[in-house]
């Protein structure tokens, strides 16, 4: 089953250690090499913004995320993390670039496979992209494969 990434932002993580609610989910560590998710930003109630390694995360679901402790909440580790966490490198609005230098519009949102972390689409204002067209995800834009972008519908073909 897949999710979007703004329908489960805001989303409550618990711990199956304590079975306490952590905080929410804010936004998602995307590596672009794996074209998945590898951590979310947990925000709120008993915590600092901090991440949780998708590894840890035991069952996502659009009702609530449970991860195996509260003890793998973690700070960002890197350049990259912590632009994430700070909102500096929020993946929706940022403008996407084909590899052949078409830009396709800002991503509005992205679908992702709630067992494996694995991006699974992306959606701009315009088309939608495979997932494993996914190449960089940088300060500026979001590269991806040209190939990979999805034909938008054509309304001289109605």
């Amino acid at each position: 089953m897949t999710l979007r990434f703004a329908g489960a932002e805001n989303t409550p993580v618990y711990s199956r250690a304590s079975a306490d609610e952590i905080g929410r989910v804010i936004r998602y560590v995307v590596a672009a090499p794996t074209r998945s998710v590898v951590a979310l930003h947990v925000g709120g109630r008993r915590s600092r913004a901090a991440l949780v390694d998708w590894e840890h995360v035991v069952g996502f679901g659009p009702d609530a995320v449970v991860i195996d402790s509260e003890d793998h909440l973690r700070h960002p580790d890197g350049d990259y993390e912590q632009r994430v966490a700070s909102g500096d490198l929020d993946l929706r609005g940022r403008r996407v670039l084909t590899d052949t230098a078409y830009e396709i519009g800002p991503l509005v949102d992205a679908e992702f496979d709630e067992t494996t972390g694995e991006v699974v689409m992306l959606e701009t204002d315009r088309t939608t992209v495979r997932g494993a067209g996914l190449m960089t995800i940088g300060p500026y834009a979001i590269i991806v494969r040209h190939d990979a972008v999805q034909p938008a519908d054509d309304p001289a073909a109605d």
